[in-house]
């Protein structure tokens, strides 16, 4: 009897903790709705949110910076909703800024492109493999490509989640960051174990190099972490 009541009472908090979440998440729904309501370019936008694409928070997270930071270069890690997000807002209010998304599953690349033709660059990048603590690893076609090029806005919500250090490639860029660099980076997925420990990491990169940021989380379905400098202080009010 106490080991089926210690069941039920394990299910109900199961049940309650994914309640709340939920309940997040529509109060986002509705906060990105209110935001985009007088946005024309992103009003009628057709998106599918939640499941394993980006959920409200995200996307009310990205239209706020987008709007109110004047951000004109974008590198996304991950091919998805977000991507049509800020091509349609890009094309609306910057048509010469830079959106280049790196993705690491081919077939994924050329399905998306057949269905929704964005504007941004797509490349195709190796995720970094295996254990990944400083310079135990190399990832040639991120550390080549990316870290010589400079950016406002980084969201990484791809690739697909590890145990250990998930999505690390952001960290790879950031050693090479100096000091004085403006930014905001945007990591999905902060609620899981891997995602944390690359967060954590990634500030610490950053307070070597000596790069004064903030950081928060953003709680919905799943949860965010932004980390920016005084530039993208617009980050302070979500």
């Amino acid at each position: 009897m106490r080991e089926y009541l210690q069941r039920i009472r394990h299910v109900m908090r199961w049940g309650e903790f994914h309640r709340n979440r939920w309940e997040k998440e529509l109060l986002w729904a509705q906060r990105y709705h209110d935001t985009i309501r007088d946005m024309p370019e992103l009003s009628d936008l057709a998106l599918s949110p939640g499941g394993v694409a980006a959920g409200y928070s995200l996307l009310y997270i990205l239209v706020r910076v987008l709007r109110h930071s004047g951000a004109d270069s974008v590198l996304e890690i991950g091919l998805g909703q977000s991507s049509v997000l800020i091509d349609r807002w890009q094309k609306a209010h910057l048509p010469l800024a830079r959106h280049v998304i790196l993705e690491g599953d081919q077939g994924w690349i050329s399905e998306f492109q057949r269905m929704i033709p964005l504007q941004a660059e797509i490349r195709y990048f190796r995720p970094a493999p295996g254990k990944v603590r400083m310079t135990d690893l190399t990832s040639p076609s991120v550390l080549e490509e990316n870290q010589k090029s400079s950016y406002d806005v980084y969201l990484v919500d791809g690739p697909r989640g590890r145990q250990h250090y998930s999505r690390y490639d952001i960290c790879l860029m950031a050693q090479q960051w100096a000091s004085d660099k403006e930014f905001v980076v945007i990591l999905d997925d902060y609620d899981r174990w891997g995602e944390r420990q690359t967060g954590a990491e990634l500030i610490r990169i950053c307070q070597k190099n000596g790069i004064n940021v903030t950081h928060r989380v953003i709680n919905g379905l799943s949860d965010q972490l932004v980390i920016f400098t005084s530039k993208f202080n617009i980050c302070q009010t979500f």
